[in-house]
């Protein structure tokens, strides 16, 4: 283990499900403080071109919510205790450096998906109520999915295809259900990137 990760709390098989837990409350409070912290009002994203061209899609909000299914699910599935203490701390860093551009620059994109009166309505009722609007600059959805997915990219010939097809599932859900503007996908995705970089390179600092 790294001198950086090392005097963090190490995450193992044993304590994995109170480290979500913890993780889980962590990311509550940054996301939703993050909010309230900000005394700017959120600017609102124009639409690029290119966000324009890409069609909306009330029912690819399952492929966006499937995030909560594989961020979990990663995690408690990896036996590497090294490789896993490695991807928790990525994604805490990711949304904390995000919690503070939330702070810092609140962004919005400013509309809401029409789900009409088909049973997604409920779904998007729900998500409507427990989000917040001023946090779409970084994605997390693009940074944290993505550091689950280097995670299980390691595992072997067919995890190099499956979770980078997932990835960007979830990357193309948080567009067509417009949720995120082009722009916060490609922030989410350098946190995501510089939070599994900075890491590694602690990773490979062995004691």
């Amino acid at each position: 283990m790294s001198r950086g990760l090392a005097r963090l709390p190490r995450i193992t098989r044993a304590n994995v499900g109170r480290a979500l837990l913890v993780g889980y409350l962590c990311f509550l409070v940054l996301y939703l403080g993050s909010f309230q912290l900000s005394h700017q009002r959120a600017r609102v994203l124009a639409p690029s071109a290119l966000d324009l061209y890409i069609p909306e899609s009330a029912a690819s909000i399952w492929v966006y919510l499937s995030q909560f299914i594989l961020l979990p699910a990663t995690l408690l599935s990896e036996a590497d205790e090294q490789h896993l203490t490695r991807a928790y701390y990525a994604m805490l860093g990711a949304t904390i450096a995000s919690a503070l551009v939330f702070v810092i620059w609140p962004t919005t994109v400013g509309q809401t998906m029409s789900a009409g009166e088909t049973s997604l309505a409920i779904v998007w009722r729900w998500l409507y109520f427990f989000d917040v609007p001023g946090n779409c600059f970084p994605s997390l959805h693009v940074a944290l999915s993505l550091i689950a997915c280097s995670l299980l990219a390691r595992r072997g010939a067919l995890w190099r295809v499956l979770p980078p097809a997932w990835w960007l599932a979830i990357a193309l859900s948080t567009l067509t259900t417009r949720q995120h503007r082009l722009l916060d996908v490609a922030g989410g995705f350098a946190v995501g990137c510089l939070a599994w970089l900075i890491t590694r390179q602690q990773a490979l600092r062995r004691c």
